[in-house]
């Protein structure tokens, strides 16, 4: 007896299936990789209509994602003593409250605080220039491939030494000072106090120093700037300012002339003079062979992570009237700049410019958003000045 499909499901299902493998492939179409012209809308005509959950990514892309989190870099800002004076300087420096905080991604979830444990380490980074029981030493997580230690007051020249004792801790890699008003010896002493002294009192200088970050202030900085306020999550930016007073603007400049003759001589251990003002000064070439890398740079009050980044620039010779019309977040130009591009606009923080009164006669604009969104929105601000004649682009060295 012939058994008929409906009588035999199972057999319908292995005609249907060997009918659809006999079926005769559809001539296949070359695929085309889309021109530059037309990368924009192929990358709409591709967006990601399903949100796949954090949980059942494959182990392999989580670890990723917390191992890139971590490669952002953290502040941690120094603290003064409570004793001290100019002359003497101050015997011992600790991070701030907010820096002794644990980054976030130890209490994420137990899989993040592993990932974690391998990258940070508990270290104590209080230092003083004498036995004093003053301080008592707190250690901190800190990330030694990415975590910034940033001292923001000139009288702890000492203290920064005291860190980079040989045999007292593993080497920092990443040092940032603040650019504030110095004259032209004190811009010297701080940078061999980095790179150390063949002179009367021979000195290593620090030693596994990688970076050196030159803080300068702007006045879209974060309102806890030189108060001992920061939070680790503070971002920064490359300078595009020199300060926002003429003794800050001076000292930039003295750090610039500095910094080239370190990286001028060539053979280690020559003296060279800086004559600057009259001055005679002699000053000698990183003792290490490992020359760090100098940056200026200013803070933001957002963390740079994953694709966004923060930038500024700034005008001189301003017209404050059209510039007071931009700053307000209703302004219909700011907004179609900002909806257009998908660029967020950053404009002064009033506390800071308030306090500096010079700072009045130039303008700083900061942008955050992606790389293309960002070039894109300072392109049209630029434009915008220049055809309103409101003021003049300023350019500063940024080593």
């Amino acid at each position: 007896m012939k058994i008929s499909s409906q009588q035999n499901p199972a057999g319908a299902r292995q005609r249907v299936v060997k009918k659809s493998i006999n079926r005769p492939k559809a001539a296949s179409k070359a695929r085309t990789v889309p021109s530059s012209a037309a990368s924009t809308e192929f990358a709409q005509q591709c967006v990601a209509v399903e949100f796949h959950s954090f949980p059942k990514l494959p182990t392999e892309l989580r670890l990723k994602v917390w191992r890139y989190h971590m490669e952002v870099p953290r502040i941690l800002e120094m603290n003064l003593g409570r004793h001290g004076s100019w002359i003497d300087g101050y015997t011992w420096a600790r991070v701030t409250r907010k820096g002794r905080q644990p980054p976030a991604i130890l209490h994420t979830c137990r899989e993040a605080r592993k990932e974690a444990k391998e990258v940070y380490e508990l270290r104590a980074l209080d230092v003083s220039t004498q036995e004093s029981s003053e301080i008592i030493q707190r250690k901190v997580y800190y990330n030694p491939q990415a975590d910034i230690v940033f001292f923001n007051n000139p009288q702890q020249l000492s203290l920064i030494k005291s860190l980079f004792k040989p045999g007292l801790l593993q080497p920092i890699a990443r040092l940032a000072l603040k650019v504030d008003q110095a004259c032209l010896f004190e811009v010297y002493d701080k940078l061999s106090i980095l790179h150390g002294s063949t002179g009367p009192q021979p000195y290593e200088g620090c030693p596994g120093l990688n970076e050196v970050y030159l803080v300068v202030d702007s006045s879209i900085t974060p309102a806890g700037f030189g108060l001992g306020e920061l939070t680790p999550d503070t971002g920064m930016r490359p300078a595009a300012a020199d300060g926002l007073t003429k003794p800050q603007k001076s000292t930039h400049k003295r750090f610039v002339k500095a910094i080239q003759e370190i990286e001028g001589t060539y053979e280690l251990g020559t003296p060279i003079t800086g004559g600057a003002f009259g001055l005679e000064v002699l000053f000698f070439q990183w003792i290490s062979k490992n020359q760090p890398t100098h940056k200026f740079i200013s803070f933001t009050p957002y963390r740079c992570a994953d694709e966004m980044r923060c930038d500024a620039v700034t005008f001189e010779n301003t017209d404050s009237k059209l510039f007071n019309k931009f700053v307000h977040a209703n302004n219909p130009v700011r907004k179609s700049i900002e909806e257009k591009t998908g660029c967020s606009i950053i404009f002064r923080n009033h506390n800071r410019a308030s306090k500096f009164s010079e700072s009045q006669k130039f303008e700083e604009i900061g942008f955050k958003g992606s790389e293309s969104s960002i070039a894109q929105a300072k392109a049209t601000v630029m434009e915008l000045i220049r055809k309103g004649n409101a003021g003049k682009v300023v350019k500063i060295p940024n080593m």
